[in-house]
């Protein structure tokens, strides 16, 4: 029986904002000269039940759920999506709340490592974005 490893996603979002205006999703990709995987209005409901509604406008991109990939790696992969358009993550990351999110799936037992090279955290302060883990 093959012994299941953790299962890691990443998302790169721009959501509420740190001014008065909120980010609108078709700007911010007009911006970036690239389209969001996943974008919001405030008021939308969020998932198919129930009535909880987004308070805030949203803009994502969003890796695939990947059986024993290393965290790090993801973010990685998503901040290259970004590279054509750096100066203009860093502006949007001024005005608006920037966050860089990984959810971990595990059994319990076995974890990935959560190892961020100074490369990868520089990006990260320079977008001023948080880093936000859920584990599952």
């Amino acid at each position: 029986m093959k012994e299941e490893l953790w299962k890691t996603k990443a998302y790169i979002n721009f959501i509420d904002s740190l001014a008065s205006e909120e980010p609108n999703p078709e700007e911010v990709s007009k911006k970036l000269g690239l389209a969001a995987d996943v974008e919001w209005a405030k008021g939308d409901r969020i998932g198919t039940i129930g009535t909880v509604t987004r308070k805030a406008n949203g803009w994502e991109i969003v890796s695939d759920m990947i059986e024993g990939a290393e965290p790090a790696q993801q973010v990685r992969e998503l901040l290259a999506r970004l590279e054509n358009s750096w100066p203009e993550v860093c502006e949007l990351g001024k005005i608006f709340e920037a966050s860089i999110e990984l959810e971990i799936w595990t059994d319990g037992r076995r974890f990935p490592a959560l190892t961020f090279d100074p490369k990868l955290l520089a990006a990260v302060v320079e977008m001023n974005a948080t880093i936000d883990i859920d584990l599952y």
